[in-house]
């Protein structure tokens, strides 16, 4: 059975030259293995206590580390645009209702992924400084302000909607440009399967990219190693 021919489409309409085809092709890979490595390990600082002024106390004590931390996140979100328009690249423009359904989730997955470093870098430039300046303020840690720690707290790190639903727009555009790659028989069933099954699991842990999402980003890992790597060798043959 022949595999499906990456060059072919990748280049459809246009020559995006051997150097696109490699920052494509590191796009796909260093989006989920940065956030599965920064996001979803201990590296990644834990605003862990039983009140919120615990929590605020563990994300001034490691803000120098948060800051580097999301500081990545965010250049690992704007690989998410490039990891989008890569899997973009692989539906040829000559199939006009899989090509409009490719754009249309395409430009949903590139602004998603600008959203998502948007919201990162405000979580590196102004949660971190924050928390480090209330935690040296008794007024600030009082009983009497925990209105204010639990709304702070909860706009930061332990609810942010916003984040949930940017991510969560991202990779669908990851799982719905696979699963057209493959109909348009770029991207191989079991590469488009598993890109569902680890977006699904993302899905199911409900965080945003951070944590137990590791599990479901490794999945996304494999399947987009493996598309990187024929894309890689495509341009090696021209």
């Amino acid at each position: 059975m022949k595999s499906p021919n990456i060059a072919t489409a990748a280049g459809a309409g246009q020559d995006t030259g051997v150097w696109a085809r490699h920052v494509e092709a590191a796009c796909l890979v260093l989006f989920p293995l940065l956030f599965l490595v920064f996001a979803g390990t201990a590296l990644h600082p834990d605003p862990s206590g039983e009140t919120a002024a615990d929590q605020v106390r563990a994300v001034a004590a490691s803000a120098g580390a948060w800051q580097v931390i999301h500081l990545v996140l965010v250049g690992a979100s704007l690989l998410g645009m490039g990891a989008v328009l890569s899997l973009r690249s692989l539906v040829p423009t000559e199939r006009s209702r899989l090509s409009v359904a490719a754009s249309i989730s395409a430009a949903l997955g590139v602004a998603a992924a600008g959203l998502v470093a948007g919201i990162v870098l405000m979580e590196a430039a102004l949660v971190a400084p924050l928390a480090k300046a209330c935690a040296a303020s008794r007024s600030c840690l009082s009983p009497g302000n925990q209105p204010f720690l639990s709304e702070f707290t909860n706009a930061s790190w332990n609810d942010v909607a916003h984040l949930s639903y940017a991510a969560g727009t991202l990779i669908f555009a990851l799982a719905t440009l696979a699963v057209l790659g493959w109909m348009a028989k770029t991207v191989r069933p079991w590469e488009a399967l598993v890109m569902v099954v680890g977006i699904v699991g993302i899905y199911a842990t409900n965080t945003a990219l951070h944590g137990d999402a590791k599990y479901g980003l490794s999945f996304v890992l494999v399947a987009s190693a493996s598309i990187a790597y024929r894309m890689e060798r495509s341009s090696r043959h021209g």
